[in-house]
């Protein structure tokens, strides 16, 4: 599953970028593109199990948030990504992996399962 060109492109507009790392050696299947902004995540899709995560990267495919608790690998998330239009963009993420960053900072990277209409 990937986000479209357009859908990718609205969503990187309306977020806060940072430039990609000179001289990067990128094996991804998509590029990413560092971020640098918040988001709210609700874990398994549940509207009242809302967490405010930092977004680290964004590709067509996947996303990389920091939060103060780990996520559990093969866990899923519901973000809804603000558009510049007013509405937003509804997509759940699989975690791939967890990482600590620190004893209260988890890195999680995660593949695009699906977009809700």
């Amino acid at each position: 599953m990937f986000l479209s060109a357009e859908q990718f492109k609205q969503i990187l507009s309306s977020l806060k970028s940072d430039e990609a790392p000179r001289g990067s050696m990128e094996k991804r299947s998509a590029p990413r593109a560092g971020l640098r902004t918040k988001l709210v995540v609700y874990r398994d899709g549940n509207l009242q199990d809302a967490h405010t995560v930092w977004v680290r990267d964004l590709s067509a495919n996947g996303i990389g948030i920091v939060h103060t608790s780990s996520f559990e690998k093969g866990s899923h998330f519901l973000v809804r990504f603000p558009l510049r239009s007013g509405e937003n963009l509804s997509a759940f993420y699989t975690v791939m992996h967890c990482k600590d960053l620190s004893k209260t900072l988890f890195f999680a990277g995660s593949k695009l399962d699906r977009i809700i209409e």
